[in-house]
């Protein structure tokens, strides 16, 4: 990345360039889907943006889907997979940041509620996409949502 840091900025950034390790969570090609193709054009842009910035994916699955990591992709996690779970955050927790999509069908468990065992799984900041917001989310739903934003 070229970042030069100026006034303002974290100690971090100042006066250097700073390359980033930035881990983008969602659905990703070959599934074809809205956040799959969201997620891949996002990371081509920044990609496009800040070539020396490392930007590895977790690709999101239906359990027994045939998903084997390459290219970007780095760890692929089923829903309810604790195994790709713990993979997942042991990839993101060496990233400076995280990118996640959230749409509640694609993480399993009662409206997409397993996003949330991740989330408590990282120790980086992360940033969060909602590709849905609900104008009357249910009880549950309201939850999800809201322990996202903590």
């Amino acid at each position: 990345m070229q970042v030069l840091a100026g006034q303002g900025q974290p100690p971090w950034l100042r006066s250097r360039e700073v390359d980033l390790r930035v881990g983008m969570v969602g659905t990703y090609p070959p599934t074809e889907c809205g956040i799959a193709t969201f997620t891949a054009n996002l990371r081509n842009a920044i990609a496009g943006a800040r070539p020396t910035w490392q930007l590895p994916v977790v690709r999101l699955g239906d359990p027994g889907a045939a998903m084997t990591p390459s290219g970007p992709v780095e760890v692929t996690w089923e829903a309810g997979d604790g195994e790709g779970l713990r993979a997942a955050a042991k990839m993101l927790n060496h990233c400076d940041a995280v990118l996640l999509q959230h749409e509640y069908g694609i993480y399993g468990g009662r409206d997409g509620e397993y996003v949330l065992e991740l989330l408590h799984s990282l120790r980086v900041p992360v940033v969060t996409s909602a590709h849905t917001v609900l104008r009357h989310p249910g009880v549950h739903q309201r939850r999800v949502l809201e322990a996202l934003l903590d």
